[in-house]
């Protein structure tokens, strides 16, 4: 028996719900075949990168199974009849690296659920320095002095149009 992970994009014309009934009808032809299923996982509904068969989204099915060596074709086979199955992608799968990656995928899941952990500092408000007091200073309160900032004419939309009219005027009387 041979370790396998298959990949399989289902249809996006198929509904949420229908797809746990696709995914038993692969699971039935694994079976049929002498298989055994080690792990499935639905990755849910996702966009494509590309379109296929002008779909631009598909339902993501990850199943690991272990299977006879010459099954496998039969079960191949049987997934490209399958009209709900746009895609589908079988690899060997080499068994400890299959347990790091589950591991590893835990463990993702796992910081993903969990809150990151923010630690909140009292904010201090900065210290203003003390102004030594001047008799100017008490006369007058304080003003900010704005930046000159040159004051910009509203043009109207008339004269726009009139000087777009000379501009091009003068481009041609020169070419």
């Amino acid at each position: 028996m041979q370790n396998y992970e298959l990949l399989v994009i289902i249809s996006s014309k198929i509904t949420e719900e229908e797809i746990p009934s696709v995914t038993d009808k692969i699971f039935e032809l694994i079976k049929k075949n002498e298989g055994t299923i080690v792990r499935d996982e639905n990755m849910g509904k996702k966009k494509l990168s590309y379109p296929i068969q002008h779909q631009r989204y598909g339902f993501y099915v990850l199943v690991d199974f272990d299977l006879p060596g010459e099954s496998l074709r039969k079960v191949e086979k049987e997934l490209k009849l399958m009209e709900e199955v746009t895609r589908y992608m079988v690899v060997v799968r080499d068994v400890l690296a299959a347990a790091r990656a589950a591991k590893r995928a835990e463990e993702e899941k796992e910081r993903r659920l969990t809150p990151p952990l923010i630690e909140k500092k009292p904010v201090l408000e900065p210290e203003t320095p003390a102004k030594p007091r001047s008799s100017f200073a008490d006369s007058k309160p304080d003003a900010k002095e704005k930046p000159a900032v040159p004051e910009k004419k509203k043009v109207s939309l008339e004269e726009l149009d009139e000087k777009l009219d000379q501009i091009l005027d003068d481009d041609i009387m020169r070419t």
